[in-house]
């Protein structure tokens, strides 16, 4: 019989030649990152199950929607992108392992071993977030704990790699009724199945779990150093949903990788460090600081968790996890979680009527961009974080508040919500790029031979710390008033607790600073209203750098130094980091700018007295002669000079010598701040 009369016959019909065959064939998609891809039909017939399908209803970003509007992304098109991923990287690092040759490197010829690898590392990809639960990281991070608040074991325990493991052996089993027999479709038996599974948990220690190949390790979760397809996948397709350009170029990183073969290791050549270090884990870090803990998207978590924690019970979500026996109640759980949420309508008598009721209002409220309020944030630096270890609570923050300073203002513990945002490089405090091996070309002794590589050996620009701890304060109260007592309070607790203050939005310290000079500057009534307004405008509105603006406090108490008429006095302030002296004095008025790293404010204003009265005694005639400008240094050319050297001393440059009107050549120092003790050493140390 004819090969076309035997494939139409009824015995072959019905045969699993047929079946898995002719039936199953690999299948190529339009992908929007990577183009048309192509999978195994082993892939292909996994795709086809409801469990597989159940991705499509789990967004990438989770609720990160609600703020980018173009994260509608969702987990089927991302797991199909890295089981494409790992098997074009698979296939380059076999073929590498021809090791160097006179001619440059050889490609290894395929083995029946290296598709059985290649078809394992697409399964793995393929279904490495078969168990994550709605809204994606969000459930294990912030809902379960609220399911199960007084069971932490329950939450230490459950991690969506293990329900990933437990799904994949549902899917191939008989008990889903999707009839799939990976070894006809692959030639893959029982080891090949538990390698899958290995290799979507990932392995610290690969040799161990698979000395044959533990290469296959570092391609779809690579716990040794963190580069592996899924990052390359997320990173690329959440910045171009969400609109935030990254640097990662990941073909070129792959197509610039080997297989060490004493190691079993995959090396990268050493011009990638770059690569690796700012396009890979930085934007990864650029991506968590930017998106996935953005201020509004914590604060719509945090809504929708209360909400489902709430309605838990009418909803399952507790039976759904604590049921390990029936997976198919976990299957259930989707992001139309909220959908039914709205949807449930129960008898007024009903014993969970009110806690749907609430759960409900919080619904309606996120439809109104009612949002719990971020308040403020402090960023926990080294000192901080030995200083203080832990999570403050509510109740530790609210004993700071001052009700007296908000119109009588009571914070309450259940408005407050707390969090704590970590930032790194995917290996928490740890730099990752330390264990990352490289390869050279240019040497042919060195051969394929791997070693390691310091920051310093590539660039002295690259950073030392690689994690970023912040504590956030929310409200549930949106009241402004409220919201200003409780940012009171928790700023008051941070420089208690951290010696630190938050850093505060421009306009808050603006009116900040205008506040406290204008406190420094209230002179007595005795220097009067009146004054010259162009002391001011010469001396502090000049083109001088660091000098402060036309009609700043300075320029206006300066005005009233004029005013005073001959009145002694010293007043000091703060501008930009520089310490201002000025010397009111009968024989007129000097501007000393001093950097204030060292030296207070009223230290400046004492030397600046002594410096007065020992010019005194030794008859120093500075300020006088004819000719003398509104600003009592002398000539306008003399002025002006004056804020340039004054502006040089604060920069740490030589001042220039300039000749007065009418003063006998005097330099620059008799009346600028270089007399002044300190301040030479103070600028030496700024140059």
């Amino acid at each position: 019989m004819s090969g076309s009369d035997r494939s139409g016959s009824p015995q072959f019909m019905a045969s699993q030649e047929y079946q898995y065959g002719e039936a199953r064939r690999k299948k190529t998609f339009n992908d929007n990152i990577h183009g048309h891809i192509t999978l195994h039909r082993a892939a292909v017939a996994i795709i086809d199950t409801p469990e597989f399908q159940r991705l499509r209803n789990l967004k990438q970003l989770g609720l990160t929607y609600y703020i980018y509007p173009g994260a509608s992304h969702n987990r089927f098109e991302h797991s199909i992108g890295v089981g494409h991923l790992a098997t074009e990287w698979g296939r380059h690092l076999i073929g590498s392992r021809g090791g160097p040759g006179p001619d440059g490197w050889s490609l290894r010829n395929f083995e029946p071993e290296d598709r059985r690898h290649l078809t394992i590392l697409q399964l793995a990809g393929l279904c490495h977030d078969l168990g994550h639960g709605p809204f994606s990281h969000v459930f294990e991070k912030e809902l379960l704990p609220k399911l199960f608040p007084g069971n932490p074991q329950v939450v230490k325990e459950w991690h969506h790699e293990t329900m990933s493991n437990k799904i994949f052996d549902y899917i191939t089993s008989g008990d889903s009724g999707n009839d799939i027999d990976l070894g006809v479709l692959a030639s893959l038996d029982g080891s090949d199945l538990q390698l899958v599974k290995a290799l979507m948990h990932g392995s610290a220690n690969p040799a161990a779990d698979y000395p044959s190949a533990p290469w296959l390790f570092d391609i779809v979760a690579n716990k040794r150093n963190g580069i592996d397809v899924d990052k390359f996948d997320y990173l690329l397709r959440d910045s171009k949903m969400c609109g935030v350009a990254v640097q990662l170029d990941q073909a070129r990183l792959m197509k610039l990788s080997r297989l060490d073969r004493a190691k079993e290791q995959v090396i990268f050549k050493m011009t990638e460090y770059g690569n690796i270090a700012t396009g890979l884990f930085g934007s990864r870090a650029e991506m968590h600081r930017r998106v996935y803990t953005h201020q509004k998207v914590k604060a719509v978590e945090f809504m929708v968790c209360e909400a489902l924690a709430l309605a838990q019970a009418p909803l399952g979500l507790r039976e759904a996890v604590e049921n390990t026996a029936d997976i198919s109640l976990y299957l259930n759980l989707d992001d139309s979680l909220l959908p039914r949420l709205q949807a449930l309508r129960l008898h007024p008598h009903d014993e969970h009527y009110e806690a749907v009721q609430q759960a409900q209002e919080l619904m309606r409220q996120m439809a109104r961009r009612q949002l719990y309020k971020f308040v403020q944030e402090v960023t926990l630096t080294p000192a901080a974080r030995r200083m203080y270890a832990g999570m403050p609570t509510a109740e530790e923050v609210i004993g700071y508040q001052s009700s007296a300073k908000f119109d009588g203002v009571q914070l309450r513990v259940q408005d407050v919500i707390l969090c704590e945002t970590h930032i790194d490089q995917g290996m928490k405090e740890a730099n990752p790029m330390d264990t990352v091996l490289f390869y050279q070309t240019r040497d042919r002794d060195m051969g394929d031979r791997a070693f390691a590589m310091q920051p310093s050996d590539v660039s002295n620009m690259l950073g030392s710390v690689y994690q970023d701890k912040k504590v956030r304060v929310y409200s549930k109260n949106r009241n402004k008033t409220y919201c200003a007592a409780l940012k009171y309070a928790f700023e008051q607790w941070a420089n208690a607790k951290l010696k630190t203050q938050p850093p505060g939005t421009p306009w808050r310290q603006s009116r900040a600073q205008q506040q406290q000079q204008q406190q420094q500057f209230a002179l007595p009534d005795a220097f009067g209203s009146s004054g010259r307004v162009s002391w001011g405008a010469n001396c502090f509105g000049g083109s001088g750098p660091g000098l402060p603006p036309r009609g700043s406090a300075a320029a206006e108490i300066g005005s009233a130094a004029d005013a005073s008429g001959g009145a002694d006095g010293n007043a000091a302030m703060e501008h930009d980091g520089v310490a201002m002296v000025l010397q009111l004095g009968s024989q007129g008025e000097q501007l000393l700018q001093v950097p204030s790293r060292k030296r207070s404010l009223t230290q400046d204003m004492q030397s600046a007295s002594q410096q007065q009265q020992q010019q005194q005694q030794h008859g120093s005639q500075a300020g006088r002669g004819g000719g003398r400008s509104s600003c009592g240094f002398g000539s306008q050319l003399e002025c002006d000079a004056a804020a340039a050297d004054a502006a040089a001393a604060v920069d740490g440059r030589p001042a220039k010598q300039s000749k007065a009107s009418s003063g006998g050549g005097r330099s620059s120092s008799s009346r600028g701040g270089a007399g002044l003790p300190g301040i030479e050493e103070d600028a030496a140390e700024g140059r």
